[in-house]
């Protein structure tokens, strides 16, 4: 996600408030269910801790 952030910069976009919240859904996700699975149209990407 650190990526976006000069996307983030010109659309004045909070990036790190959105990258902590980020990060605690993501944790939370993995707390509950052992992983986290992120979709888009690109792929799929299944991260597991």
């Amino acid at each position: 996600m650190a990526s976006y952030r000069a996307w983030a910069d010109q659309h004045d976009v909070p990036f790190d408030a959105t990258i902590d919240q980020a990060r605690s859904l993501v944790a939370d996700g993995i707390a509950r269910n052992g992983a986290y699975e992120i979709t888009c149209l690109g792929g799929i990407l299944v991260c597991r801790r």
